[in-house]
């Protein structure tokens, strides 16, 4: 009699908390459809595999509070369209061996030099780096900075956007790297490069219908591999020489010549 009592006693807590248990849950998830969109983005429901509303402008949800059903019935994307995001292009830059760069300011002038991890060159199967159009290798650390500016493209069109957008200014880095000289990268052409990159992958995203806008491509660094850094630096080295020993040239023809000229008279 007691074992019936007790038995009866424990069913009747479990009922009544798994009254409990389904409420909450119901409520969960009946608040789990409720989406607050952050003011630097928008959000995008789709419902059943299709994306809800009828215009784009009903497609996309603007900042403040909406309502859609619970996650087994719509799936809300929110897409950081206020944002300008960053993206490391290190595919042409591996960690691995010690390389360098050194800025120059000028004819015979430079900062100092800066040391950073660049790639082993020997192990071609685990380390990136670039060929230059005269058969240098060098290694390039960038970084590209971009805003959405077609939500429902950036989100529906490409299923990775991010992986994309990484493997298009690869490609696109290192075929105009292809294209150039190594002397033209390792020093005044580098602003070029970066826009010639900038305006052909931007080309490519168009065309894709990726809705991605690039803001601009910055080098962290542009380096030769460490075996070859000395071999670099000569010729550096001999370049701003060259090019001081042009100008004292010039300086001496400008002053001497018009005195001779002079005194002929």
């Amino acid at each position: 009699m007691k074992n019936a009592e007790l038995l009866n006693n424990v069913l009747n807590v479990m009922v009544r908390y798994a009254k409990w248990f389904i409420l909450v849950a119901v409520v969960a998830v009946l608040c789990s459809g409720i989406i607050f969109v952050q003011p630097d983005e928008v959000a995008i429901i789709v419902r059943l595999g299709k994306v809800v509303g009828d215009t784009p402008a009903e497609m996309i949800k603007q900042p403040g509070l909406h309502f859609a059903f619970p996650y087994v019935i719509d799936r809300v994307i929110k897409v950081p369209v206020g944002k300008v995001k960053e993206m490391a292009i290190s595919t042409l830059y591996s960690p691995g061996e010690l390389a360098y760069t050194t800025e120059y300011y000028g004819v015979g002038k430079y900062s100092n030099t800066l040391y950073s991890y660049g790639g082993d060159v020997g192990d071609m199967a685990t380390t990136g780096y670039a060929i230059t159009g005269d058969d240098n290798i060098i290694l390039i650390d960038a970084v590209v900075k971009y805003k959405i500016k077609d939500a429902l493209s950036y989100a529906l069109n490409i299923e990775n956007p991010d992986k994309t957008i990484e493997g298009i200014v690869t490609g696109v880095l290192a075929k105009c790297i292809r294209n150039s000289s190594v002397d033209s990268v390792l020093t005044d052409k580098k602003v070029m490069l970066a826009e010639q990159v900038t305006s052909e992958s931007q080309a490519i995203f168009d065309d894709i219908g990726l809705g991605v806008q690039i803001n601009n491509l910055e080098f962290k660094t542009v380096a030769p591999p460490l075996a070859v850094d000395e071999a670099f630096d000569n010729v550096i080295t001999a370049s701003i020489e060259k090019e001081t020993m042009i100008q004292n040239a010039n300086r001496y023809t400008e002053t001497t010549l018009p005195a001779a000229t002079a005194q002929a008279e």
